[in-house]
């Protein structure tokens, strides 16, 4: 039995483990929750059923689902099966922080808390009981993101995601390295992580590659929305890092 149940996105192309679940799953642990995360898209014959047998199994006390607006309304399904079934129901993700959580909620009324943004922060404080609103939305960014744990990607190494032609070396991990984008384009979502660049410091982001590599990663993906915006950073840690390749190759 665990206390959290994290339930990635449930339709379209597997691609990678989910980062954002894999942050708060570290926030979990460190607030003394066991977890357990599940990736319906790697799950062989995912559906419904299958999804109300894990819950059977697992009898978590909450369960927190991830969505993009392509796959929401299928996160829709297992939300009204887990709130059927007992469990206190989280959601989060891009498609809650676009339309916004009134909107969200009259999709899906099974919902009983909704996090929108940036969530590491008030995730916390939730679990801590300081937060007992149904609509929980962060107030501020969070500035130093080197204070944010690593995300925990335990429950992926078990499963070992392989992933299309486009990756020389598997498994592989992706990683974010900053937070943020100045700029406003078009074709792209802000509202996550905000118009404030926000980078982590270089010692953090390798000690981070280190632990992937010690953990069986052998490629790692980075996934800012602007990787190459500090360019003293680039070379920083490109140069701080030849030592990885060599000794992990």
């Amino acid at each position: 039995m665990g206390d959290i149940l994290f339930v990635d996105v449930w339709g379209g192309v597997p691609m990678y483990p989910s980062l954002s679940l894999g942050y708060l799953s570290s926030v979990a642990k460190q607030e003394g929750f066991s977890i357990k995360i599940i990736s319906p898209n790697i799950i062989p014959a995912f559906s419904e059923g299958v999804f109300l047998e894990i819950l059977k199994k697992e009898k978590p006390k909450y369960c927190a689902f991830t969505t993009f607006t392509t796959q929401v309304f299928n996160a829709y399904k297992l939300v009204k099966i887990a709130k059927k079934f007992g469990c206190i129901t989280l959601l989060g993700g891009a498609h809650a922080s676009s339309l916004g959580a009134k909107e969200v909620l009259k999709e899906c009324s099974e919902i009983d808390h909704i996090f929108i943004k940036e969530s590491e922060t008030i995730f916390r404080n939730f679990l801590k009981g300081k937060i007992k609103k149904r609509i929980i939305e962060m107030s501020e960014f969070i500035q130093d993101i080197d204070s944010i744990p690593f995300p925990d990607r335990s429950p992926y190494h078990e499963t070992r995601w392989i992933y299309g032609s486009n990756h020389i070396h598997k498994p592989i991990h992706i990683l974010i390295s900053s937070r943020g984008c100045p700029y406003n384009c078009r074709f792209c979502f802000k509202d996550t992580f905000g118009f404030k660049y926000r980078q982590r410091s270089v010692d953090n982001v390798l000690d981070e590659c280190e632990d992937v590599i010690r953990n069986g990663g052998r490629e790692l993906y980075f996934i800012d929305d602007l990787f190459t915006f500090d360019k003293k950073w680039i070379i920083s840690s490109s140069i701080d890092s030849s030592c990885i390749y060599c000794k992990h190759k």
